[in-house]
């Protein structure tokens, strides 16, 4: 996998740090995921990410934060929706069974005991709770993201920021690293 270094809009001696305008692209990648809170919108939220994602790639700044905003809204909606089948799965299965009617309309049989439904229901009802601070917490760090990039201060996504550094560069940085010599550089 090649690293691929976008340009910077100015030199790295002359730059103090990214522009209003770069700013405030990035912190609206970042804030994209807001839309989540309209159920579906994270999907709009995904769109403006990618939009910006195109758009934006004169500037290492923007190009770096709407990449990794847009790879966290996907991971989210992908967790979201991983979690949300799963759940309903279980119900159903914990349904059917409790009302006897295993079975029909397609329901899948599964022979448990009273106590295993019941545990199962009680862990499916503590879910639904965590679920909806999961879900609320996604979106509330995404929002925390656009207003430290607002701010003109570094933020990068566990996981998905290393990446995403790793393949775009890091804008924070002022000088980037002079390269090591070569092996034939080095007279050897």
């Amino acid at each position: 996998m090649s690293v691929r270094k976008l340009p910077r809009s100015e030199p790295a001696a002359a730059r103090r740090g990214p522009r209003p305008d770069e700013r405030s692209l990035a912190a609206t990648a970042h804030a994209g995921i807001g839309f989540g809170l309209l159920g579906v919108g994270i999907l709009v939220g995904i769109a403006i990410t990618l939009v910006i994602w195109l758009r934006g790639r004169r500037s290492q700044y923007v190009a770096v934060h709407a990449e990794q905003a847009g790879w966290y809204q996907v991971s989210v909606l992908a967790l979201n929706v991983l979690f949300g089948a799963a759940w309903l799965v279980a119900v159903v299965l914990v349904l059917g069974q409790t009302l006897g009617i295993s079975g029909w309309f397609g329901l899948p049989t599964w022979q448990v005991s009273f106590a295993v439904q019941a545990l199962i229901g009680l862990l499916l009802a503590l879910f639904l709770p965590l679920y909806v601070v999961w879900f609320v917490g996604t979106i509330a760090y995404g929002v925390y993201g656009a207003l430290m990039v607002t701010a003109g201060r570094p933020f990068w996504y566990p996981i998905i920021g290393p990446w995403v550094r790793r393949r775009l560069g890091d804008p924070y940085q002022q000088d980037p690293p002079a390269a090591s010599p070569t092996f034939e550089q080095r007279g050897q």
